[in-house]
């Protein structure tokens, strides 16, 4: 039995990004990950491996790959959805703040010290359950749609 997906009678434009991305994943069976934009938790996850691996004395040394990351976290930021960015706002103000100067945090093992602990704190604040059952648009245990 093969599974496929269909959109021909829907208007893609007016669907969620996630169910786009789901339907093409599913014709797709899977194979990878959206190229194009890394998700949220992915990213900080890759920030926190770069100061991790700085403090081991591993440093990026290219300016330009300190760069990329900025820009990935920059990319995963952005391309929220209205629910998601809502609910995700404060949890990613710090983040935010500090993105202009990340290749210089990344740079020195204070800054990767402090790069660590925006990742820990946005890690953690990601993981609300609001804010992940407005990722999925769904409600999460408590959630109360009104405020929507």
């Amino acid at each position: 039995m093969r599974f496929s997906t269909s959109l021909f009678a829907a208007n893609e434009s007016r669907l969620p990004r996630w169910l786009r991305e789901l339907a093409r994943e599913l014709e797709h069976r899977g194979a990878q990950a959206p190229p194009e934009v890394l998700g949220p938790v992915t990213a900080v996850r890759e920030l926190r491996a770069a100061a991790g691996a700085l403090l081991a004395g591993r440093p990026a040394r290219s300016p330009d790959d300190r760069k990329s990351l900025r820009d990935d976290l920059r990319g995963a930021i952005n391309a929220l959805g209205p629910h998601t960015a809502a609910r995700a706002a404060s949890a990613v103000a710090p983040l935010r703040g500090d993105l202009g100067r990340l290749p210089k945090l990344l740079s020195e093992a204070n800054g990767a010290l402090a790069a660590v602990g925006l990742a820990e704190a946005a890690l953690v604040a990601l993981a609300d359950p609001v804010l992940v059952g407005a990722a999925w648009d769904c409600p999460a245990p408590g959630y109360d749609r009104t405020l929507d």
